[in-house]
């Protein structure tokens, strides 16, 4: 069985080297999936993340 860990929102431009604002927009653009943990909190996947990293490597 596997664990997948979420990653909240601020966490996420130091696990993609992207800043704040880009991966707001890749969210925006439906290129980062998120899901919502609470009414002020929101997260992503860490398979969403690993995704995400491999489609762009394959480019």
């Amino acid at each position: 069985m596997t664990h997948n860990v979420v990653i909240r929102l601020y966490q996420a431009p130091e696990k993609l080297n992207l800043s704040a604002s880009t991966i707001r927009r890749l969210i925006k653009e439906g290129k980062l999936s998120t899901i919502k943990l609470s009414s002020r909190a929101t997260g992503i996947l860490q398979s969403e993340i690993d995704r995400y990293l491999a489609e762009i490597s394959a480019q």
